[in-house]
Parts: C-alpha cells; structure tokens; sequence
C-alpha cells in the first residue's frame, strides 16, 4: 500500500501562524487577513495524516489526501516565496492576488467546490466504521469480560459522531443564514445604537432592485419629454441619444442584476438548508438501522455525502444542468421503509 508523501508531511506539520504572517519581513503588508484561514486547513490535514498513518485505510485515501495537500502546499510555497521589492513596484498586485486566491481556495472547500471536507468526512466515517467492527469481535472474544466497556467504547464514538454532525449542520446554517434571513430584535438598554432587523444577502438585493424598479416606475411618465431632442443639431443630439440610451441601458440592467443575485442567494440558502436538515436527521436514520446491516449503513453514508455535495434544484434557478431527481434523503426515506416492509 502506498503511503503519504513525507514531502507534504513534513511541510505540512511544520506550517505556523508565523511563518505565514510574516510580520518580521514583510511589516503591515504581511499576510494575517488570510493565516487563520490556512492554520484551519491545517489542522483539518494533520487529523486526515493522523487517521491514515494510525489505520489500515483505502489507497484511495491516500491518493486524494497526497493529491490536496500537494494543492495546500502550493498556496504555502507561494507566500513563502513573495518577495515584497519586487511587489513593490507593481502596487502590491502580487500581494492582492496571493491573498485573494487563499480566500479563493478556503470558500471552495467549505461551498464543496473543493471536494477536500467529502474525503474528510469520508474518511472518518470509514475509520468510526472499522474501529465498531474491531469492537464487535473483541466482544465476541471477550464477552463476559469485556461487555461494559465496550458498551462504553460505543457510546463515546456515538456522542462523538453526534457533535461532529452538529458542527457541519451549524456551519451550514449559518452559511444560509448568510446567504437570507431576517431576524427581530428589541432594543438593548446598554447599547446605544441598536439594529432592530438584520437581513441576509438576498433580502438586501430585492430591496435594491425594488427600489430600482419603483424609480423606474416614477419616472415614466416624465420619459417623452426627457427623450425629446433638438435634431436641428447632429453635433448635440447624437451625443445625447447615445447618453440617454446607456443611462436607461444601465437602469435596466442594475434591475435585472438585483433580482438575478436575489435568486441566487435564495437558491444557496435553500441548498444550505437542506445540506443542514440532512445531517441534522443523519443520526435519527442511522439509529433505526440494524448494526450488523452494513449495507444499509453504507448506502446512507452515499445518500448522505450526495445530498451535502450534490447541487439540486431549488425553485429559484433555472438549470436544466442541475440534478432534477429526488432529495437524496427522501430517497434514503423510501430505502427504509423498503426494508421495514
């Protein structure tokens, strides 16, 4: 079986908060708006190494694992090698853009784009599953001996499994919440100015584009006589076409592009409902499953890992490129009652 790049490894480990930020050499235009980003990745790629170098794992593990921390690595490198002098003459484009592209990369994984959180995820719930069979046999083995601790062993890896499900639904609420909300609040006595409503990204554009739309409105009826032009001059009125047609031009696409990016964001916090509905029921589905059913218990992992990764259709989009079928977990629903029958 092959085995994780020591290269990568090594670079990996050795990654700090400070050799990223380097404050020392670089002074305020050092990296610290993107080194929390990169620590975080970090520490999800040192738990994978930890997993793959403590238990006997699929070779497609490590082929992925060795194939990201390559990707990791070069973002990495490429801070590590940015030479602010010669950045310096070129208005620290250099700079932007290594930042902007490590932002790039941490969005990715965590919108799924970046399939790096799947094998994550993947990988843990292969382990979790070889360590319940390794304790289903020393149970066999050892079954007056050993049954209260296993019993224990169990219960700690369920209450594990459910606070790490817990983490992955709360990140993705809060990323549709990012995306629509709107949220009450009363005033509190302590502060001075106070916000009675917040509102996502989607409540913001259709206000914009509302407003947009009732200008519009007003104005049409003073249109004819801001359209009317003096043709007894070419110099004045080709100019004056030509500006009146970009100003409406604009004011139309400003519309069009307010409502466009309302159903986008209604679409992405619809996604993200649903990515946090699935692992929020995740454990109410595996609990009805019989232990020693391994491939009901795989087949929910697929279900599961798809309705999470996996674009669907929202009502917002219009895509014929996107998956039309069934909810995965309405899909995993209908699998369980086929099996109770």
């Amino acid at each position: 079986m092959s085995k994780l790049n020591e290269k990568f490894v090594s670079a990996i480990k050795a990654v700090t908060e400070e050799n990223i930020i380097r404050k020392e050499y670089l002074g305020s235009k050092n990296f610290a708006d993107i080194s929390n980003l990169l620590i975080e990745i970090r520490d999800i790629f040192i738990e994978m190494i930890d997993l793959i170098e403590s238990n006997d794992v699929h070779e497609g593990f490590i082929n992925s694992t060795s194939e990201f921390m390559k990707e990791y690595d070069g973002h990495i490198q490429n801070i590590k090698n940015y030479n602010i002098d010669t950045d310096a003459n070129q208005n620290f484009q250099i700079r932007n853009n290594l930042i902007a592209i490590v932002k790039g990369y941490h969005r990715d994984i965590y919108s799924g784009a970046n399939k790096l959180l799947l094998i994550y995820s993947s990988l843990r719930l292969n382990v979790n599953k070889d360590e319940t069979k390794e304790l289903n046999n020393l149970k066999k083995e050892y079954k007056d001996g050993k049954q209260k601790w296993n019993n224990l062993l169990k219960e700690l890896s369920r209450r594990a499994g459910r606070e790490t499900i817990a983490d992955y639904a709360e990140i993705f609420k809060l990323q549709a919440d990012i995306h629509s909300h709107r949220k009450f609040s009363k005033p509190n006595p302590l502060y001075k100015i106070h916000t009675f409503i917040s509102i996502g990204r989607a409540e913001s554009w259709i206000i914009i584009g509302s407003i947009l739309l009732l200008i519009t409105i007003i104005i049409l009826p003073f249109l004819p006589k801001w359209l009317d032009i003096d043709y007894n001059d070419p110099s004045k009125y080709i100019p004056g076409i030509i500006q009146k047609i970009v100003y409406i031009s604009l004011l139309l696409f400003s519309i069009k592009y307010s409502f466009k990016q309302f159903s986008i964001n209604k679409h992405l916090h619809t996604i993200n409902k649903h990515r946090q509905n699935t692992l929020d029921s995740f454990m109410i589905f595996l609990n009805t499953i019989d232990e020693n059913d391994s491939d009901v218990r795989n087949t929910l992992m697929i279900e599961v890992a798809r309705a999470i990764y996996e674009q669907g259709q929202s009502g917002y989009l219009l895509d014929k490129s996107l998956d039309r079928s069934s909810p995965s977990i309405i899909e995993l629903t209908r699998l369980l009652g086929k099996k109770v029958d």
